[in-house]
């Protein structure tokens, strides 16, 4: 799925390079979550990936809607 994502949109140019690294680290995050016996963010690290994660959804809509 990165990489598909990388591929068709952050190597064509249609999405900044810095979403490309977002999402691979909400993805790194929730494969730790999901499959690490014990793994805790904090509030600050929760915080700065909600703000971070609101940012990409905000650019998918922006792309998703211009012409």
């Amino acid at each position: 799925m990165l990489g598909w994502f990388n591929k068709t949109f952050i190597h064509t140019g249609k999405i900044e390079v810095k979403f490309s690294k977002i999402i691979t680290k909400g993805y790194n995050l929730r494969t730790k979550g999901d499959y690490a016996t014990i793994y805790d963010l904090d509030k600050q690290e929760l915080l700065q990936m909600f703000g971070e994660m609101t940012e990409f959804i905000q650019e998918i809509e922006r792309f998703l809607n211009t012409p």
